[in-house]
């Protein structure tokens, strides 16, 4: 597997930033459906090359103790995405309590589509001690 990222973030607005990434992955050793090999039976899901851009919105907002973020990620060769939205809290500095939703769209062989049916809601919390 050989695997690439570039990407680039921007600070320029207060408690803001913004990301976006490009991810590339190509397999050196790829079998297909097709394959001879007797050891590969099925074949591989994931195709020989995967290319995947990402771009994150996250927001600050009353002195940093709410936080508000979007990460959405797109599958340029399966064509399916991802998109994970959360507001969290900090209700002290060892306390946060957070809810989110993540999205799943695309081909059940894709690599987000796989998740397609398992869309979802979180409560949660984390402390620190």
């Amino acid at each position: 597997d050989v695997s690439s990222v570039i990407g680039l973030d921007w600070q320029g607005l207060d408690d803001t930033m913004i990301s976006i990434q490009w991810f590339q992955s190509t397999l050196l050793d790829h079998y297909s459906e097709d394959s001879t090999d007797d050891d590969i039976s099925l074949g591989m899901i994931r195709p020989k090359r995967n290319q995947i851009w990402s771009f994150l919105y996250q927001q600050h907002f009353a002195n940093e103790t709410w936080t508000f973020e979007v990460l959405t990620m797109f599958g340029v060769d399966q064509h399916d995405s991802s998109v994970q939205i959360e507001l969290s809290h900090m209700l002290k500095s060892n306390v946060k309590l957070w809810v989110s939703v993540d999205i799943f769209k695309g081909n059940k062989q894709s690599l987000f589509g796989q998740f397609k049916d398992t869309d979802r809601v979180v409560l949660g919390f984390e402390w620190g001690f």
